[in-house]
Parts: structure tokens; C-alpha cells; sequence
């Protein structure tokens, strides 16, 4: 009995001991009577605020603070990083003695290192040609023995059984020449300048190798002033053929045709006229004087200030500048275009018989055109303050680039007093006409202070293909 009377003891103390925790007692109301109330906080004196400064009249206000502006960072200066030398991964290179290049524009001086690698590729993965020689080079800028820096400017690779180029070095100079054998015998000469690296002049040689009609035809650019001449033989006799062939005659004095390389470049007619633009760098030049272009008719004269500009910007779309001091008023002078399909690229009797003219009126602001030619015109000032009649000239025909004669003609029927021409233009031959050239992938033109100028010139990416043309 002892045992039950203290188990329940202790089950109602466990239980009334879990009631007080849950649920705390409320508070006594018999001691709300002794217990005394808090203190309140003593209030603080108060503080009397001062008046507020007033501006005085007679003095400047004072500035506004302006936080000062973080200063930028400094520019990430982009270091181009040398190509990787391919002798560093290869254990058949050899390397030759650097060759001396002069100094470049700035004054540094320059050095080519030739070196031999004997399992070198093309892109197409094909095995270069074994030679004795050096087929890859790089440029050196400083101290040979410690240059500052370097860059794989050539890369030779012969796959076919022709003979190598021949590489010249010279102060800031390459020239790279090479000759292509075959029924017509092609040669070209690449010359670049090292220090910046791009094409300076390119020439071209082409001698017929077949007995029918031995001929022989060249053409020289400079890529800095976007100019160009040629000059062609045709017919010739079987002893000056086999001459010229053993010697390889470029820039043979005997050639008996001669004309202006017209060039092509990348230009938007619509922007020229909409800013009244003239031709500035960006064209070839004939004058009256008979120094620029060919006088076919009529004799020179210096005083004469008739000046004509042309630029091809698309096969058959010319941009044309004439300035004329001397026109007469009333006169009608003449444009014409002298178009062959085939013209320089087959000098045979065939292409003889496949000539066109176009022709284009001008009268002042008169301007006039048939046969499927479209032309617009505006009237501009050039850099000078001379008038200038500005034409864009759309040929019809194939989108084919043609060999092309551009010629001017001062006065018109019997009062002619002048004809300049971009060919020694002979009339209904077309072997006589003149050429153009694409100098888009080198140059680029654009409007500069109202005129269509060179920006830039002589693009190449290196390495240069040692092999390709230029």
C-alpha cells in the first residue's frame, strides 16, 4: 500500500510540474497594490536651434560640391604575338645567315632570316618539293643576334615541276619573281616592302609559245598611286619569237602597243553624287598635254587645261571627271568607251572583229547617250576651284570585264581639235585597246574632303605565298 500511495504522489507531482511550465501562473492582484510604478526618464533641457545663416548679397555663392571623376583606367595595350617558329617544333630545319634589309620608315633596322624545312606542306596538304634552298623566312627587326621582335613574312612551297622563284632582298624590299611555262609563257614580279609589309609594284610578262601568232604583251602597276601601263607586240617574226622567249622579253623596247591600266576599285556612285563628289587619288589620269594618256588625234598643247580622271568600280561602271576650261560654248565634246570581250586576252585575228563603241555627249550640262548606255551626271568643284562634270557610266553588255579604251574628244564632226585617249587607240583593232586591273583586294577608296581618294594601299596577309601570282 506504502508502494501505490508514493507512485501517485510522484505521478501528480510530474504532472502539476508539465502544467506550470505550459502555462505560467497570472499575476497576483493583491500585489498590484504594493508594487510601484516605474520611473519615468527625466526630460532633457531643451536646445535652442540657431538661426539659419542667411546668403550675403555682396559675396559669390559658394560652388556646389562636384565629386571628381574616377581617373580611367589605363588602356590594354594588344601586343600582337609572333607567329610560332615552325624550327622549334621540327628537328630537320636549318637555318641560313640573316640577310640584311636596310631600315625601315622609322629608322630600325631591319634583317631576313631564310631557313630550310624539309617536310614543309601547302594548305591543301600536299608535300613541297624538295629543294636545296631556304622556303621559309622570317623578318628580324633590331639586332639580328637579339631582335626585338619577328615575323614569318614568306613561306615557299613548289609542288609542281616548274623552277623556283627568285628572291631578291633589298633595303625594305622583296621582290619575288617566277615563271609559269605553258603554251602561253607567263612570268609575274611581286615587289613588297617589308617594314609595314605590303605590295608595292607588281609586273607581268606573258609570251606566246605557239608559231601561229607569237606575240608578247606586259603590264607594270605601282600599287601606291593606283597607275598602270602595258605595252604589246603582235606577230612577230619566228627570230625575235625564239629571242624573246630565250630571254624572256619583258619590257622590250620594240612593243608597238601601248596603253593606261584603268582601275577597279570598290566605290558607291549613289554616295558620290549625293555629296557632289569629284575623283581625288582614286583614278587614272589623261590630259591635252599629251604627257598623260595617248594623243590620237590632234597635237598637244600645254596650255590646254583639259583633264580627265577615270575609275572602273564595277566591270562595265565607270566613274568619269572631266574639267575643261577651254570648252566653247555650244561645242558638243565627246566620251567614248571602245569595248572588246576579247581584246588583250587572246591577241589573235579573231578578236579584231569584235569591237564596240559607246559614246556620251556633253554640252555643257548637256548631257546625252545611246545604244543601251546609261549615264548620271552632276556638277562638282574640284580641290583646286576648277568646274567639274561628273558622270557615272553604265555600259550594256556581259557582266564580264572587257578590255576597254576610254577616249575624250575635243569638239565634234569636222571641228575636232583633240583626241586623248587611255590606249594607243587604233581604230577598229581591238588588240589596241587598253585594260583594267582589280585593285580591290590591295587598295581601298573613300570619300575624303568631297573627293574619292586612297586610304589605303598594298594589303597583303602574311605569310606571302611564295608561287602564287602576285
Amino acid at each position: 500500500m506504502r508502494w501505490g500511495v508514493i507512485v501517485l504522489a510522484s505521478l501528480s507531482l510530474a504532472i502539476a510540474t508539465q502544467a506550470i511550465a505550459a502555462d505560467p501562473a497570472p499575476t497576483d492582484p493583491s500585489n498590484t497594490a504594493t508594487t510601484k510604478p516605474a520611473k519615468k526618464p527625466a526630460a532633457k533641457p531643451a536646445v535652442a536651434k540657431p538661426d539659419p545663416v542667411k546668403p550675403d548679397p555682396t559675396k559669390p555663392a559658394p560652388k556646389p560640391l562636384v565629386a571628381k571623376p574616377a581617373k580611367p583606367a589605363p588602356p590594354v595595350q594588344h601586343v600582337e604575338k609572333p607567329p610560332p617558329d615552325p624550327c622549334l617544333i621540327r628537328t630537320n630545319c636549318k637555318f641560313s645567315p640573316p640577310v640584311d634589309a636596310g631600315n625601315e620608315e622609322g629608322g630600325g633596322k631591319l634583317a631576313v632570316l631564310p631557313a630550310r624545312v624539309l617536310d614543309l606542306k601547302d594548305k591543301d596538304g600536299v608535300a613541297c618539293r624538295a629543294e636545296a634552298g631556304p622556303n621559309v623566312y622570317w623578318l628580324l627587326h633590331g639586332d639580328p643576334a637579339k631582335p626585338t621582335s619577328r615575323q614569318l613574312i614568306m613561306q615557299e612551297c613548289i609542288t609542281a615541276d616548274i623552277d623556283p622563284p627568285a628572291i631578291a632582298i633589298q633595303a625594305n624590299l622583296v621582290s619575288i619573281s617566277h615563271i609559269n611555262p605553258g603554251t602561253v609563257q607567263n612570268g609575274f614580279t611581286g615587289i613588297y616592302s617589308l617594314s609595314p609589309l605590303r605590295l608595292t609594284n607588281r609586273e607581268e610578262c606573258a609570251i606566246t609559245t605557239t608559231s601561229e601568232t607569237p606575240s608578247f604583251r606586259e603590264m607594270s602597276l605601282d600599287m601606291e598611286n593606283l597607275h598602270g601601263e602595258g605595252s604589246a607586240l603582235i606577230q612577230i617574226g619566228d627570230a625575235e619569237h625564239r629571242r624573246m622567249k630565250a630571254e624572256y622579253g619583258c619590257q622590250d623596247k620594240k612593243a608597238k602597243l601601248h596603253w593606261l591600266v584603268l582601275p577597279r576599285v570598290v566605290a558607291d556612285a549613289g554616295a558620290m553624287k549625293a555629296a557632289n563628289g569629284t575623283l581625288g587619288s582614286c583614278a587614272t589620269v589623261m590630259k591635252a598635254d599629251g604627257k598623260h594618256g595617248y594623243l590620237v588625234h590632234g597635237a598637244p598643247d600645254g596650255a590646254d587645261k583639259a583633264e580627265i580622271k577615270i575609275v572602273a568600280i564595277g566591270p562595265r561602271s565607270f566613274l568619269v571627271q572631266i574639267v575643261d576650261p577651254g570648252h566653247q560654248q555650244g561645242e558638243r565634246d565627246r566620251l567614248d568607251f571602245f569595248v572588246s570581250e576579247t581584246g588583250k586576252l587572246a591577241l589573235d585575228a579573231e578578236s579584231e572583229k569584235q569591237i564596240a563603241q559607246f559614246g556620251v555627249d556633253i554640252d555643257g550640262d548637256k548631257i546625252g547617250a545611246g545604244g543601251g548606255v546609261k549615264v548620271t551626271h552632276w556638277s562638282a568643284k574640284t580641290a583646286s576651284g576648277h568646274d567639274a562634270t561628273m558622270l557615272h557610266v553604265v555600259l550594256p553588255g556581259p557582266g564580264l570585264q572587257p578590255a576597254v579604251t576610254v577616249s575624250y574628244s575635243e569638239g565634234s564632226g569636222k571641228s575636232v581639235r583633240r583626241v586623248v585617249a587611255s590606249s594607243a587607240l587604233l581604230r577598229g583593232k581591238a588588240s589596241s585597246l587598253g585594260e583594267m586591273f582589280d585593285f580591290t583586294p590591295y587598295t581601298s577608296c573613300a570619300i575624303k574632303n568631297g573627293a574619292l581618294d586612297i586610304i589605303d594601299w598594298g594589303h597583303v596577309h602574311a605569310p606571302i605565298t611564295v608561287g602564287d601570282p602576285p
